[in-house]
């Protein structure tokens, strides 16, 4: 009887491993869309229109970038979709902290959406208008405690990357600035770089061309290694703030209940286009540092990253409004 039941039970899980390849051999079998949540011209647009070309082309079908806004519309979409692998997403941690910033959500990021590769990371760095009298992090914070609440600092939302590194920036140097959200990083940087908002936590990719150019000044890199593409730059642990570590991750991700063999497919050819020398080169450029991670990591990652920002969002008293 045992023998008769190990067949049985080899038999269906044969089955269930050509059924997945399969449905890998024939995905996709439509056009991918892929929603980023965020306004078109930021970090995270850039990324997913890059990773998305090259998707499309080794797999020979259509990929199309959606943008949605507020972030958690964007999660919502992918959280419903059909588990097919046709709605893809492509985000930051956004997608993961709405569940601290809107209580009635709907969905939980981590149980309704799967995780598929980390595509990359970039520092955030700490930047202001040259009109701004600073030209270092300690005379910012130096700035900020003589003047409390005189500081704006930008961001593309609530909840956002950048709203989150600004408060973690607020709450390990025990200062006061104030936020103000935009719809999105690209009309943020507008107003930093007119002068009507003075301190934004931007990523490298966004703000690159304008620190080269002199429109904006760079203070720090919010991590433990200095930016190939800003090596004068000093880091947060060299300027007395080793709590203030914070980076912009992209991340590829679809619908809970995916096929593994699709979820992995879509895994080697993130891997694969990463690879590519012309993608390379232009993340090495922007100062994103590839990764490729496979699913398990990724949602390792995504766990940690939870409860860091969490705490944040609790201790900072944030909400969505």
């Amino acid at each position: 009887m045992r023998t008769i039941n190990q067949f049985v039970a080899y038999f269906f899980i044969i089955i269930s491993l050509s059924s997945l390849h399969g449905i890998a051999q024939t995905y996709p079998q439509q056009v991918v869309r892929v929603i980023v949540p965020a306004a078109p011209g930021g970090g995270v647009d850039i990324i997913a229109r890059l990773i998305a070309y090259h998707l499309g082309d080794q797999l020979n079908q259509k990929f199309i970038v959606e943008n949605r806004t507020p972030s958690g519309l964007a999660g919502e979409v992918v959280a419903k979709a059909s588990p097919n692998g046709h709605t893809l997403m492509v985000s930051t941690a956004t997608y993961l902290v709405n569940r601290s910033l809107y209580p009635n959500l709907g969905y939980d990021p981590l149980r309704d959406i799967s995780t598929i590769s980390l595509i990359g990371s970039t520092p955030i760095i700490i930047v202001c208008h040259p009109s701004l009298p600073v030209q270092s992090v300690s005379q910012l914070v130096e700035f900020a405690k003589r003047k409390p609440g005189a500081l704006n600092y930008g961001s593309g939302g609530n909840g956002s990357p950048l709203h989150l590194a600004g408060e973690l920036f607020k709450q390990e140097a025990k200062v006061n600035i104030v936020h103000v959200a935009y719809r999105g990083t690209a009309p943020a940087a507008m107003e930093l770089l007119s002068g009507q908002m003075q301190v934004m936590f931007p990523s490298v990719i966004s703000m690159y061309p304008y620190i080269q150019s002199g429109r904006t000044r760079v203070l720090a890199v919010l991590g433990q290694q200095r930016s190939k593409a800003l090596p004068n730059t000093p880091t947060s642990a060299e300027v007395g703030l080793p709590g203030l570590i914070a980076s912009i991750w992209y991340g590829l991700l679809t619908t809970a209940g995916t096929p593994k063999s699709v979820v992995m497919l879509l895994h080697q050819n993130v891997v694969k286009a990463l690879a590519n020398k012309d993608l390379n080169e232009r993340l090495q450029r922007d100062s994103v540092e590839q990764i490729g991670s496979t699913p398990e990591e990724f949602a390792s990652f995504a766990a940690n990253e939870n409860t860091k920002w969490s705490s944040v969002i609790k201790a900072g008293n944030i909400t969505a409004q």
